[in-house]
C-alpha cells in the first residue's frame, strides 16, 4: 500500500515537472534599431530608438555603445533610450547596438548601427576619408554623388577618386591611371577627368576610370554645356567633342596661352581664364569659341566663373598682391563688370546654390551673399589653419570645403538652408 502511494506521488511530480518544461520559455526576442540610422552624424543627445518584440513580455532593453552595457536602459514600449554623445570623442566613428532582455532572461543584441560623433556647437566636421592628399576638385553629380580628386599621386605613386554616395558621411576611393587631374565634369550619365596624361571617363559613377582618345598632356580645365559638348582647355588650344569623349577637334587655336579655367553660359557664349607670357585675364567668345576678345578684368589668374540662375556671371580669382585679386560680376553677358568686393589676394572656386545663394573661400574664410552680391557675410571656418581651395553645395543643402594644407574634405554638419535663413 505505502508502495502504491510512493509511485503515485512520484507520477504528479513528474506530470508537474514536465508540465513546467513545457511552459519554460527559452525563444529569445527580435531587436533592431530605428533611429540614429548607420552612419549618421550626433551630436549633442539623441534618442536611440528600436523595434523589439518577442513572444512573451520584455524587462527591458538596454543601450550598448562600443560593445559595452551602458546604464541606460528603457523598460516600457514604445522603446527609447537618451543618450549624451558628448561624452564620446569627437570626429570619429561609433558603435551602437541595443540588448533586449525578456521576463525569463532571454537576450537578444541587435546589429550595430555606426555613428559619427561631433561636438553639440560645431558647423563642420572633417569627413573621415581613406587619403588625405593635395586635393584638386570637387563635383556634385545631379543624383548627389560627391566626388573629389587628387592633382597628384599619392605616396603610392597612385592617383585616386574619392566617391561619396551619402552626403559625405562615407568615402570609397577608386584609381585612376594618372598622374593627377585637375577637373572633374558631369556629362550624359558620364564623368570626365582633366589630367596631366589626358582626358579620362567614368560611365559607373566614378568605379572605373579608362582613358579617351585625347591623350595630349596637362589638361588643365574642362567643362560641358547644356547640349552635352564637352569642352577642354590646355595650352594654345580649345578642344570638344560632341560624342561623348570617342572623338575630339579643335575649336580654336592660340598663341602662348594656357587655360585655368573655362565656363559656358547658355551653350553660347564662353569665358575662360588664361595666362600668358606677362599676366592672366578673361576673355570670352559669343560664336562658340571661334573668336575671342579679352575682357575689362585684366591681370587676374582666374580661379572661378559662376553662373546663377538669372544669367548673372561671377568671376573670381587671384593675384599676386592685393590690387588685383577679387570677386567680380556682370549682368549683360560679360560686355561690363563691377567688382563685389575690395581686392584680395586670393579668391577660390566658389559655388551657388538653387535659391541663388553665393558661397565663397577668401582663404582661410568662406564668405556667402544672399542678395547677388551687394551684402557678404561670413561662415565660421572649417579649420583656423587650412587654407580653403575650392567649396560645393550638395542637392540636400550640404556645403563642401576641400583644403589645401593638411588636405581635407569638410561638411557642415546642417543644411547650409537652416543656417543663413
Amino acid at each position: 500500500m505505502f508502495y502504491n502511494y510512493f509511485f503515485i506521488i512520484i507520477f504528479i511530480y513528474l506530470l508537474t515537472f514536465c508540465s513546467n518544461l513545457e511552459n519554460i520559455d527559452n525563444i529569445p526576442p527580435t531587436v533592431s534599431i530605428t533611429a540614429p540610422t548607420d552612419s549618421s552624424i550626433v551630436r549633442g543627445i539623441i534618442s536611440v530608438e528600436c523595434e523589439v518584440h518577442d513572444n512573451e513580455e520584455i524587462e527591458k532593453v538596454v543601450l550598448v555603445v562600443n560593445e559595452q552595457e551602458t546604464e541606460f536602459v528603457s523598460k516600457e514600449a514604445p522603446y527609447s533610450i537618451d543618450f549624451n554623445t558628448q561624452t564620446l570623442s569627437f570626429e570619429t566613428y561609433h558603435s551602437i547596438q541595443v540588448k533586449a532582455i525578456d521576463m525569463d532572461g532571454n537576450t537578444s543584441l541587435s546589429n550595430p548601427v555606426q555613428v559619427f560623433a561631433v561636438h553639440d556647437t560645431a558647423f563642420w566636421f572633417k569627413t573621415d576619408t581613406p587619403i588625405d592628399y593635395f586635393y584638386s576638385d570637387i563635383l556634385v553629380t545631379p543624383s548627389n554623388t560627391i566626388l573629389v580628386s587628387t592633382e597628384f599621386p599619392h605616396t603610392d605613386s597612385l592617383s585616386y577618386m574619392l566617391a561619396s554616395t551619402n552626403s559625405g558621411r562615407k568615402w570609397n576611393c577608386y584609381q585612376i591611371d594618372a598622374s593627377g587631374t585637375f577637373e572633374v565634369a558631369f556629362s550624359n550619365d558620364n564623368l570626365y577627368a582633366a589630367t596631366f596624361n589626358g582626358v579620362y571617363k567614368s560611365i559607373n559613377n566614378g568605379y572605373s576610370w579608362e582613358p579617351t582618345s585625347f591623350d595630349s598632356l596637362w589638361i588643365r580645365t574642362i567643362t560641358v554645356d547644356d547640349n552635352g559638348i564637352i569642352y577642354i582647355g590646355l595650352q594654345n588650344a580649345l578642344y570638344k567633342s560632341v560624342d561623348d569623349g570617342h572623338s575630339w577637334s579643335m575649336v580654336h587655336s592660340f598663341q602662348d596661352v594656357v587655360f585655368n579655367s573655362l565656363a559656358i553660359l547658355n551653350s553660347s557664349t564662353f569665358f575662360a581664364g588664361y595666362s600668358y607670357t606677362i599676366g592672366s585675364d578673361l576673355m570670352l567668345s559669343s560664336d562658340l569659341g571661334l573668336s575671342w576678345e579679352t575682357t575689362s578684368i585684366a591681370s587676374i589668374y582666374v580661379t572661378s566663373i559662376l553662373f546663377d540662375s538669372e544669367d548673372n556671371i561671377y568671376v573670381a580669382g587671384a593675384s599676386g598682391d592685393e590690387s588685383g585679386g577679387g570677386l567680380y560680376k556682370s549682368s549683360d553677358n560679360g560686355q561690363t563688370w563691377s567688382r563685389l568686393i575690395e581686392p584680395q589676394i586670393s579668391v577660390g572656386r566658389g559655388c551657388v546654390d538653387v535659391n541663388n545663394n553665393l558661397y565663397y573661400p577668401l582663404e582661410y574664410d568662406i564668405i556667402y551673399s544672399k542678395d547677388y552680391g551687394s551684402s557678404w557675410d561670413r561662415l565660421q571656418r572649417p579649420n583656423q589653419t587650412d587654407f580653403i581651395y575650392k567649396i560645393a553645395v550638395d542637392n540636400h543643402g550640404f556645403l563642401y570645403a576641400i583644403t589645401r594644407h593638411s588636405a581635407g574634405i569638410y561638411r557642415t554638419i546642417d543644411s547650409i538652408y537652416e543656417t543663413i535663413q
